[in-house]
């Protein structure tokens, strides 16, 4: 088999995590597997996801279309210029929108494409459909710029593009999805679609093996000495962050001393003091801190040394800060959404839910898993155990066996 996989995005964080842990895994089923990524190599030459994929026989192409030039062919992310220039590796000459290159991205994959038995997409968002010369596999993560949430997540340029492409995408691939939860909303939004796969996420992991006291070492460089709770998150409306200040506020006046940490995209702009109607800016001590976009290594510490990891989220395909909790033996609090519940039924972990709509409900479990915290580690040690279970080789086999299929047919 020769499979191209085409990347023009090569996100931050998820994205580059799940290539690096799934095209090796693949490897390892079949060493004859031929694996190409064309993707804009500046973005990973010189790091880590590089060396790992070369390491493990994946070559690595530049996509000549992608160059300083390149725009992808909407405006900036409604939820801030950083984030996306974090996200696309784009500075802010390049938000014009450009035909040409998309003709010449188009074409370049196209060509491309004729050198092997299949293609595949991580990521076919943000770009228009692009037509292969053979048959082609996409992963649709989730459909949030379906919903409103109360605020806009895209803008209206990004919104139509992606309601005119989309549908595009899924009628002319074989649709992957991570979970049941998102092939329903796929099947509700897209009635058209056919033979939408599951196939569910193992952990991904990244480089970094940190061991505990290395973690309590790398913490005290945020200054933190001090009981908290975690969430690994941005400041999209839907990541339901705000009722957060009023139940730390009411664990607080409960005695029970404990902040809550934010990391991700933007969150550096918040600290202050937690109370009933929001987080209180300028105060003179603070029960809330945001720490920013972090590296793997201190992601892994700050959750390793957590009381718990929590999501509040109220639309995801999954739970990413839940996985990562999992894996380091965490508790872990969250939303009872379909698609943080399907977790217990796949990977045979445990959690505490809660109404994400309820602050009062939210403090009521938080406050049970404090007061009852060497049951809740038990609890996340079994999770522990059970998550390490599913591993990248059941999630390559399930791939791998979509490619196949998709060949014959």
């Amino acid at each position: 088999m020769k499979l191209a996989v085409f990347d023009t995005i090569l996100n931050d964080g998820g994205g580059k995590r799940f290539i690096t842990n799934l095209l090796p895994a693949l490897k390892l089923i079949n060493k004859d597997i031929k694996i190409d990524l064309y993707c804009k190599i500046s973005r990973i030459t010189n790091t880590e996801t590089y060396n790992h994929l070369t390491i493990n026989n994946i070559s690595v192409y530049n996509l000549v279309s992608l160059n300083e030039n390149f725009t992808p062919p909407f405006p900036l992310y409604k939820r801030g210029f950083n984030y996306f220039c974090r996200k696309t590796g784009l500075n802010q000459f390049q938000f014009e929108l450009n035909t040409k290159t998309t003709n010449t991205l188009q074409n370049e994959i196209y060509s491309l494409s004729k050198e092997y038995d299949i293609a595949y997409f991580p990521w076919p968002f943000l770009i228009d459909n692009i037509t292969t010369f053979c048959p082609k596999v996409a992963t649709f993560h989730d459909f949030n710029y379906k919903y409103f949430f109360g605020a806009e997540i895209f803008s209206k340029r990004m919104l139509e593009h992606l309601e005119m492409n989309i549908p595009l995408w899924i009628k002319t691939s074989v649709p992957v999805v991570s979970s049941y939860f998102i092939k329903a909303e796929i099947k509700k939004f897209y009635p058209f679609t056919e033979n939408v796969q599951v196939i569910h996420l193992a952990p991904l992991s990244g480089f970094t093996n940190v061991s505990r006291e290395k973690a309590n070492y790398i913490i005290t460089k945020f200054g933190i000495n001090y009981k908290y709770i975690i969430y690994p998150t941005n400041l999209t409306i839907h990541k339901n962050i705000g009722i957060l200040s009023k139940v730390i506020y009411t664990l607080n006046n409960k005695n029970f001393n404990i902040k809550l940490i934010l990391t991700g995209s933007d969150t550096e702009k918040i600290i202050g003091k937690a109370n009933e109607t929001g987080i209180e800016r300028g105060a003179s001590c603070f029960d809330i801190l945001g720490l920013g976009y972090v590296s793997d290594e201190e992601m892994d510490s700050l959750i390793q040394c957590s009381e718990i990891v929590i999501s509040t989220s109220k639309y995801e395909a999954g739970c990413g800060p839940g996985i990562d909790a999992w894996r380091r033996g965490v508790p872990v609090a969250m939303s009872d959404i379909p698609s943080f519940k399907e977790h217990l039924n796949v990977l045979n972990v445990r959690a505490i839910f809660f109404d994400i709509f309820n602050a009062d409900d939210i403090t009521e479990k938080l406050e049970f898993m404090l007061n009852n915290y060497d049951d809740m580690l038990k609890e996340a040690k079994i999770s522990q155990e059970n998550i390490l279970k599913y591993t990248w080789e059941i999630t390559a086999r399930k791939y791998y066996q979509i490619f196949s299929d998709t060949i014959k047919k």
